[in-house]
């Protein structure tokens, strides 16, 4: 076969002996450009306006967050409040001032903070023979700082497990020797604070420790390993021997682990700051990272810093760390419109038998900064859709609102610029049950049934939920209360005779198998009161059922006179009203005669 070409294009060469392998051509491309920002701006406008001439209009119902979880009151207890100055707002001490000024609260840093201590009981004690730490999560503060040159407009929260460390390569040395220290590890039962070490002569250094309080460690010696509860470390000389009064300083500090950075109002006030939610620790601190005494060498003051476990309704926190679920959620009462596209379709339900399903999935797409212009955000898994386009009416002509549940959101596979900027955002939702997420916003079934006015009640326009279920509920207790009540029995229905234990034949015995009433046999007659009657006027065989104070919550009791022995003699007392896991289903297995499943009999009666 001839050879075929494409001018400017390449060629395809057949031959007899088949194909050759594809060579590119040599493309020619114009000078049209459409990825200009401009373009993207233009076709997103195009897309806004086509949905506000014949979009549908939706009713967004804002998740805010969880709802305000803890409590605004102030945790700090019987820890004791710590810095790397003075104790914070101790007895004497009613305004906490840092020792460094200006730059130098920055730089060291200065930071005030709260050690919480050991778990201890309600009267004091440790609660464990092992200590165990009193872990608080902080989520609020509420901080004042007086004076207007001595703020800090910025601060950095952070938090600590109790676990310290320490550097070597970070060991100050001052003097005229030139040996070192190596091998530093942290110790058994660190503490914050500086480990000075003071030569006495070449071979021999005092070690003292400056923390809290300064105290006397031991001795070490040059050439071997000291070990204490704060570290470990070799003191190694070198060239130069050591002279008295050498030094090494050690730093050991708590390793802080940042939880999050707020700024603070320029106020003279109390403050009240909510920050991110972190891990339970013992120890809290706070670090300027903004100070606006720089200018002018002022201290850090502070004179009030409470501590809350306190949440705020937010968006952002999670109520369940376990199971990952928001359940008690706050939602905004007035809808925000938004106009969406989707598509229509026909509503099958489906019934099983575990009831019916709503499998209705609605898709709808918007222009992203038409969302984000209209709620503020862009839509969220958990926000409430009123859809009025798909709304119903009942049999009443009572109007049935569509709502629905966000479960998916994410970009338009096909809504994206020429330049390949999505601008089109879609979201899936489903119809929804009411349920505890959603009881701020419809609240529940008991409410839309008892508690909303009148007026919305009859129109059926506002909270729609279906009460039947809650209706149906009550009456089948109340039947079910009706039928078998949960306190005592009525054993007057029951004939004599049917116990084995009392052989009587048609005489009720006043007892059942497992109940006392209180009551004489045979419907005989009986006196009652509150107090026994006197002896000299009864007669043999009266019968006198006794009432106590119902403060006192004792049972009616049954006497019989005794002639014989002169006094009234006690029978039984009123149990009915007693609970009891022996119902009358329990007592007609115990007259059975006729064998049960399992093959076991009960015991015969007497024949008499």
């Amino acid at each position: 076969m001839s050879e075929t070409t494409c001018p400017n294009t390449g060629s395809i060469h057949q031959t007899d002996d088949g194909l050759k392998p594809y060579t590119p051509p040599e493309l020619c491309a114009g000078d049209l450009y459409i990825a200009d920002p401009n373009c993207d701006t233009v076709q997103e406008n195009y897309a806004f306006e086509n949905l506000e001439i014949s979009g549908a209009t939706l009713h967004v119902f804002k998740l805010l967050g969880v709802h305000e979880q803890g409590k605004l009151v102030d945790v700090v207890g019987d820890g004791m409040a710590m810095n790397n100055s003075e104790n914070v707002f101790s007895d004497s001490i009613s305004t906490w001032i840092s020792r460094e000024r200006g730059m130098s609260v920055l730089t060291t840093p200065s930071w005030i903070g709260y050690d919480f201590g050991f778990k201890k009981t309600s009267y004091g004690m440790t609660a464990y023979e092992n200590p165990q730490p009193n872990l608080q999560s902080i989520s609020a503060m509420r901080i004042t700082q007086p004076e207007s040159t001595r703020r800090a407009s910025q601060i950095r929260i952070e938090r600590s497990d109790g676990n310290f460390k320490t550097d070597a390569s970070k060991v100050h040395f001052s003097g005229s020797g030139n040996g070192k220290i190596s091998n530093l590890l942290i110790g058994v039962k660190p503490e914050a604070g500086i480990l000075m070490l003071i030569a006495s002569d070449a071979n021999t250094f005092q070690v003292f420790f400056q923390g809290q309080k300064t105290k006397t460690i031991g001795i070490a010696k040059v050439g071997s390993r000291f070990v204490c509860d704060l570290c470990a470390f070799n003191l190694e000389s070198s060239t130069i021997p050591f002279s008295p009064g050498d030094m090494f300083s050690i730093g050991i500090e708590m390793e802080w682990v940042r939880v999050d950075v707020v700024n603070l109002p320029n106020l003279s006030n109390s403050n009240t700051i909510r920050f991110n939610k972190a891990k339970p620790s013992r120890y809290w601190r706070i670090v300027p990272t903004s100070f606006i005494g720089v200018g002018s060498n002022q201290p850090w003051e502070v004179s009030e810093l409470e501590l809350y476990d306190f949440e705020l309704t937010r968006i952002d926190d999670i109520q369940d760390n376990l199971f990952m679920e928001n359940r008690d959620r706050d939602y905004s009462k007035t809808a925000v419109d938004l106009k969406a596209a989707y598509t229509a379709f026909d509503t099958v339900t489906n019934f099983n038998k575990f009831g019916f399903d709503m499998g209705d999935t609605f898709n709808f797409t918007t222009t992203f900064a038409g969302m984000v212009k209209a709620i503020g955000r862009p839509i969220v898994v958990g926000d409430i859709v009123e859809v009025p386009s798909e709304m119903q009416f009942d049999h009443n002509l009572k109007p049935v609102r569509k709502f629905l549940e966000v479960v998916d959101t994410g970009w338009a596979a096909d809504g994206r610029t020429t330049s390949w900027r999505p601008i089109i955002f879609k979201f899936q939702a489903t119809p929804f049950m009411p349920s505890t997420e959603h009881r701020d916003l419809l609240g529940t079934i008991d409410t839309q049934l008892y508690a909303i006015d009148d007026s919305d009640f009859f129109a059926g326009t506002k909270n729609q939920i279906q009460t039947q279920p809650l209706v149906s509920n009550k009456i089948n207790e109340a039947e079910a209360q009706d039928a078998l009540p949960e306190k005592g029995a009525n054993i007057t229905e029951l004939a004599s005779g049917v116990s084995p234990h009392i052989p009587s034949v048609n005489k009720y015995d006043g007892a059942s198998n497992y109940v006392e009433d209180g009551i004489p046999p045979d419907g005989l007659p009986y006196m009652e009161g509150y107090k026994l009657p006197e002896v000299s006027s009864a007669k043999d065989g009266d019968y006198f059922r006794l009432y106590y104070d119902p403060k006192l919550n004792i049972s009616p009791r049954l006497y019989k006179f005794s002639l014989a022995k002169g006094k009234w003699i006690y029978m039984e007392t009123d149990r009915r009203r007693e609970n009891s896991s022996h119902k009358p289903s329990h007592a007609e297995m115990f007259n059975r005669t006729v064998p049960l499943k399992n093959g076991i009999r009960q015991l015969p009666k007497d024949d008499k």
